[in-house]
C-alpha cells in the first residue's frame, strides 16, 4: 500500500502534542500508537467484518472533546470526529482502507491532513444522526 505525504512540522495543528488512546471492538487497547499499531489495529478491524470499530481518544485532561473513530461497513468504511480546535463534529465515508489507517496515524500525530485532506469529505454531523446507523 502506498503511504500518503503526511506533510511537515508546518502542517500540526495549533495546540499541544496530545497523547491518544485507541480501542477497537476487537478488545485492543494501544496507547500513543505508532503507524505500525494502527495499521495492525485498521487490519483487525477489517478482517472482523461490518459494525466493528476502532475509537481514538485523547486522554483525559490533554484535549477537550477530541475524538476520530471508524466503523466497517459491508461496502467501506464511515468516519466520524469531533475536534473544538477544528472543524467540530463531522463525518464521512470512504472504501479505501488505506486512507482510513492515514487518517488515524495524521490525527495521532497531531497533523492538520486527517480534517485538511482533499481525500477525505468532511461533512457536519446532524445532531439526530447516529454514526452506526450508517454501519
Amino acid at each position: 500500500m502506498a503511504r500518503r505525504d503526511t506533510g511537515t512540522a508546518d502542517d500540526r495543528a495549533d495546540r499541544a502534542p496530545v497523547v491518544h488512546r485507541i480501542t477497537t471492538s476487537t478488545a485492543a487497547v494501544v496507547n500513543d500508537p505508532d503507524r505500525a499499531d494502527l495499521a495492525q489495529l485498521v487490519g483487525e478491524v477489517e478482517r472482523s467484518g461490518r459494525g466493528s470499530f476502532l475509537i481514538g481518544q485523547a486522554r483525559a485532561g490533554q484535549a477537550d472533546e477530541s475524538w476520530l473513530q471508524a466503523v466497517r461497513r459491508a461496502d467501506g468504511w464511515t468516519l466520524e470526529a469531533r475536534d473544538e480546535a477544528g472543524p467540530g463534529h463531522v463525518r464521512s465515508e470512504t472504501a479505501d482502507t488505506a486512507l482510513v489507517e492515514d487518517v488515524f496515524v495524521w490525527w495521532t500525530q497531531g497533523l492538520r491532513a486527517w480534517r485538511d485532506s482533499p481525500l477525505v469529505e468532511w461533512r457536519p454531523v446532524v445532531r439526530d444522526q447516529q454514526w452506526l446507523t450508517s454501519a
